[in-house]
């Protein structure tokens, strides 16, 4: 363990073997070995495998990019590999190349470095959990962490679920899967579930927690939906707001509704001070289980009737048909918004990110709409009207008026110089009335500081 890592200053050794390193990174630790690895087989590679965690409070919201080097034949260090690692356990694998690390010489060595992001600059500690070396005939699988690697594991999971339960709705067997995850103390801050994925857990019925997935009001009751629920007799619900807090003998059950789309919805007489639009935590516990798995709880927001989720099967509600479904599939959509009945899909080609195009469901049917999206940029409606904000020096807000078809452009920033600076005296000269903004960077290369001041100075020259 490593304690109070500065970040202010760039050591020898780091400014050696990272080009253009700013203040952002630090040298934790350099290993030797004890002893020669012995040879490998050909074809083969040594792995280089780091546990590790930081220390901290969550709310810090620290993350590093570990990078562990390696001396290569030359005396040269290298880069074996990079990793983003969070306030979190987390594990890193990275294959030795053995053609230009030589891990027999006396020389070679292992030093790990990691890279912040945020503004502190001291570290209250950095911790490597355990660290290895092995060959691939005896660690045959690399072991990673982060969204990119849970979604191919919830996909394999759904895939598994949909072959046993084949009438599942969408919405079902994605709560098939929040249901079965093993929990886990370690992660309780991090998702939902508060645990992994456990095909295991998720293809036996009985290892199920109840799960929620809304919650609204509606004609002086309470409506909780979602999945797995007990009995009437059995469930209890626990609802926690800013302010109050409603326990199981404030909240009298109605009834426990099986749904067409296969959820539940238990539904509550309205306690009294509860509020709509309000962020609450439901926690829904079923007595029929095992303690461990009889209780599930998610932050969810008291909606009106009409806002309300209904979790049908997104598969029908959605259809692309086959005509249409080999031109989508050439785009990847990033960005979406609902007006007038429609939704508008902003999305750019698979192979080129500067082709761009927005595609509209509306009643059942898809289509293409051309001209209206030149650059990529983030998307909202208003005044019955698609906004799109385009990232581009000529102009920045793209409106589409979807009854007309027209295209209005207008620019929200522009190069246009409005002051001057005098880099010996340091005065500022406002050349053009009005609202200027003035950005200051202080320093330069690296020594000079990342982040970028700005005060408002208003010029009236009557």
């Amino acid at each position: 363990m490593v304690k109070g890592i500065r970040f202010d200053e760039i050591d020898k050794m780091t400014a050696e073997t990272i080009p253009n390193a700013g203040n952002d990174i630090a040298v934790v630790m350099e290993i030797s070995l004890k002893e020669k690895l012995p040879d490998l087989a050909d074809g083969k590679q040594y792995s280089l495998i780091i546990s590790s965690s930081t220390g901290g409070n969550h709310d810090e919201a620290y993350q590093f990019l570990i990078m562990p080097y390696a001396r290569n034949r030359k005396g040269e260090w290298g880069l074996l590999n990079y990793y983003f690692i969070e306030n979190r356990p987390s594990c890193l694998v990275c294959n030795i190349d053995n053609e230009n690390y030589d891990v027999k010489d006396k020389d070679f060595k292992i030093r790990i470095g990691v890279f912040k992001y945020g503004d502190k600059d001291v570290l209250s500690e950095f911790r490597i959990d355990r660290l290895w070396i092995t060959d691939a005939d005896r660690y045959a699988y690399e072991s990673m962490s982060g969204t990119s690697m849970a979604t191919p594991v919830v996909t394999g999971e759904v895939a598994i679920l949909a072959a046993k339960y084949p009438k599942d709705s969408a919405g079902k067997r994605a709560a098939r899967v929040l249901a079965g995850a093993r929990t886990d103390n370690r992660y309780k801050n991090y998702c939902i579930t508060g645990g992994v994925a456990n095909v295991r857990n998720s293809l036996d019925e009985k290892m199920y927690t109840p799960v929620v997935s809304r919650i609204y009001a509606e004609n002086g009751s309470i409506h909780i939906g979602g999945y797995f629920f007990g009995t009437k007799d059995k469930t209890a619900v626990n609802i926690k707001g800013h302010d109050a807090e409603w326990k199981e003998e404030d909240l009298k059950i109605s009834d426990v509704v099986d749904k067409e789309d296969g959820s539940l919805e238990i539904i509550l007489d309205m306690p009294e001070g509860i509020k709509r639009n309000e962020e609450v935590i439901v926690t829904v516990t079923d007595r029929g289980k095992n303690p461990g798995r009889n209780s599930y709880s998610r932050y969810l927001t008291v909606s009106d009737p009409e806002n309300k989720l209904e979790i049908g099967d997104v598969y029908e509600r959605i259809p692309i048909p086959s005509s249409f479904s080999s031109e989508l599939s050439q785009y990847v959509i990033y960005d979406s918004i609902p007006l007038n009945g429609a939704i508008y899909f902003k999305a750019y080609h698979c192979l080129d990110d500067e082709k761009l195009a927005v595609f509209r469901y509306k009643e059942g049917k898809w289509d293409r709409i051309d001209g209206i999206a030149d650059k990529i940029g983030k998307t909202a409606a208003w005044d019955g009207k698609i906004v799109f904000v385009e990232y581009s020096d000529e102009y920045n807000l793209a409106f589409y008026d979807v009854e007309t078809g027209n295209v209005k452009r207008i620019p929200f920033a522009t190069n246009e110089k409005v002051a001057t600076v005098d880099k010996d005296s340091g005065v500022i000269t406002v050349i053009k009335p009005g609202k200027t903004y003035i950005i200051a960077e202080f320093g330069s290369g690296k020594t000079g500081s990342k982040k970028k001041y700005k005060t408002k100075l208003v010029i009236d020259r009557g």
